[in-house]
């Protein structure tokens, strides 16, 4: 009897793990970078690990993976690049969330108004390199453009 019931409570151990990691697996994503944008700190050919979640709990300074914000005119992706599902993404490192003022960089290049607060439900994101495709062209960006926020380099 003991047997039965030690090789039950490992069937049930095992189910749980299981169930565990296909939910793990739905919040990880692994994003091959594409292009110089966010270099030196990604360079092309890394993989980074992105966890998916709740967009409106970024931080300003956090690395970024979002949609172009307008796909229908894309282009070639200067970050993440096309991935698996026909998408092209982008890295980048927030700059400003909702209620904190856009940087200057942007309002210069954006024609925003000087003193211009980021709104409810955006962000604003640039690349680290000088010619980097990024909110100083887009302006801010909504967050369900936002696939995750980069863990860390594989």
């Amino acid at each position: 009897m003991t047997t039965l019931l030690a090789v039950g409570m490992a069937l049930v151990v095992a189910g749980c793990l299981l169930l565990g990691l296909r939910r793990l697996r739905r919040r990880l994503v692994v994003i091959t970078v594409q292009g110089m944008s966010m270099s030196p700190s990604f360079v092309h050919g890394e993989r980074v690990l992105i966890r998916r979640g709740d967009p409106t709990r970024l931080c300003t300074g956090e690395v970024v993976v979002l949609e172009h914000p307008d796909s229908a005119t894309q282009g070639e992706a200067t970050g993440a690049g096309p991935q698996p599902g026909g998408r092209n993404w982008f890295i980048k490192r927030v700059a400003a969330v909702a209620g904190e003022p856009v940087p200057a960089s942007v309002v210069r290049l954006n024609s925003m108004p000087g003193g211009s607060i980021v709104a409810p439900g955006e962000v604003v994101v640039l690349g680290e390199h000088p010619h980097s495709e990024d909110s100083k062209q887009w302006g801010s960006v909504p967050l369900d453009l936002v696939l995750g926020a980069v863990v860390r380099k594989l």
